[in-house]
């Protein structure tokens, strides 16, 4: 879905996930990845929304200078991070800090925080499946205020999570929270957190 696409839907709101168009090589690999969104969804509440779904190839001497995402789309879903193919030569930075995401993992990537990414020239194509997922609260008309800004609750990235009922082997999810304000300060943690164990544990955390 696209960013004129996404505001026009959740106008009318709340989206649909029968609202989302299915493009490029979905009827292919969606049998693929389906163990996968059912993971993300045991996660996060029930009536969430995937907009969006994307195999990224960064070749050798691939770079994204240092950013925030702030389009809309961006600002209210979770941008979650699947390595498909990775190498220990990525260089992957959120926040000033250098990030490593092992294949086979399902990782949240906090977009409202700086990040860049550059893939060295003696290296191999880097493979990422990114998906952009609306929770059902941000799924509002209201969240297109200029006074709505993302956040990801403590109580969500922190809570006991369900494994899924397919039959996979089941991820770990790293969680970034950030929340605060101008005059109180910001909050910044990473969560990482185990299916298998049903537990989280916090593994970073500041105030700044």
């Amino acid at each position: 879905m696209s960013k004129e696409e996404y505001a026009a839907a959740l106008a009318k709101g709340p989206i649909q996930q029968s609202d989302v168009k299915q493009l490029g090589a979905y009827d292919q690999l969606f049998d693929e990845f389906a163990y996968l969104f059912e993971a993300i969804q045991s996660h996060y509440p029930a009536g969430g929304v995937f907009l969006r779904a994307q195999i990224a190839r960064m070749p050798p001497g691939g770079k994204i200078k240092e950013h925030k995402d702030n389009l809309l789309i961006l600002e209210n879903t979770h941008r979650l991070h699947i390595p498909i193919i990775t190498t220990p030569k990525l260089k992957f930075f959120v926040d000033g800090e250098r990030v490593t995401l092992e294949a086979g993992h399902i990782y949240e990537l906090n977009n409202q925080l700086n990040h860049w990414v550059e893939n060295p020239r003696d290296s191999i194509n880097r493979v990422h499946l990114i998906l952009d997922y609306l929770p059902p609260e941000y799924n509002i008309p209201a969240s297109a205020d200029e006074n709505f800004k993302f956040y990801i609750r403590e109580h969500r990235a922190g809570r006991q999570s369900k494994p899924s009922d397919v039959k996979v082997e089941l991820p770990k999810v790293v969680a970034t929270v950030a929340h605060g304000d101008s005059q109180a300060g910001y909050s910044y943690a990473v969560y990482l957190i185990d299916f298998n164990n049903k537990a989280s544990s916090k593994v970073i955390g500041r105030l700044f």
